[in-house]
């Protein structure tokens, strides 16, 4: 919500602790064909209710089921830990999306992640392959080290059946952007326009070839 301009709502905790249907808990962003179920500190408390609950890790799959009559694409907005609400999200999901940074860091934690999400995966009956797309991000092809690490991504995906999108350029436009509340359509930030152009496209084609 804060990254289109829109202001914190507790539509996320009203929508799977207060029992309010979602679609009631949504706002519209302002652009065309998309609304946001907005979140706001309210949202930590979910992870505390739902830690005695049984079945815990499927009641946002359970919550989002309405809205596959409304919408043809439900996106959900994680950060990168493996707490209650990002398991929920795993449970929920059918394909995800994995931005990662061109460095040593976050290259280190890939694995871990990847394992984890296998895990998830498979206690629900899904296999990993063709679900994942890893997006390199803040890439600069004028650095030795920037190429390095997409190069150790890009085998990473190969050995591990995992998808890698094009890398997405490093532009500082797109920070800026996200502080003033707007897409990188309306910044506008014509290298992260083409990356994530190409993104999209990849991603489309393999789900038409499968």
């Amino acid at each position: 919500a804060v990254s289109l301009g829109l202001p914190k709502k507790s539509g996320l905790y009203q929508a799977m602790i207060a029992g309010a249907p979602v679609c009631e808990c949504t706002v519209p962003s302002g652009r065309e064909l998309l609304d946001v179920l907005p979140g706001d500190k309210s949202t930590a408390g979910i992870r505390m209710m739902l830690a005695g609950e049984d079945y815990r890790e499927q009641r946002l799959a359970r919550m989002l089921r309405p809205l596959s009559d409304v919408y043809d694409v439900v996106m959900l907005d994680c950060g990168p830990t493996l707490d209650i609400l990002n398991v929920n999200a795993i449970h929920a999901a059918n394909e995800f999306i994995l931005p990662l940074k061109c460095d040593y860091l976050a290259v280190d934690g890939l694995s871990e992640y990847i394992t984890s999400l296998k895990v998830h995966l498979d206690a629900s009956g899904r296999a990993l392959a063709g679900r994942v797309t890893i997006v390199p991000t803040l890439f600069d092809q004028s650095t030795n080290e920037t190429r390095r690490w997409l190069i150790e991504i890009q085998q990473f995906g190969a050995a591990n059946g995992v998808r890698v999108s094009p890398p997405i350029p490093s532009e500082t436009r797109v920070r800026e952007a996200t502080s003033e509340g707007k897409t990188i359509w309306e910044a506008p930030c014509p290298k992260a326009q083409v990356g994530y152009t190409a993104m999209v496209a990849q991603m489309m084609n393999a789900n038409l070839e499968a």
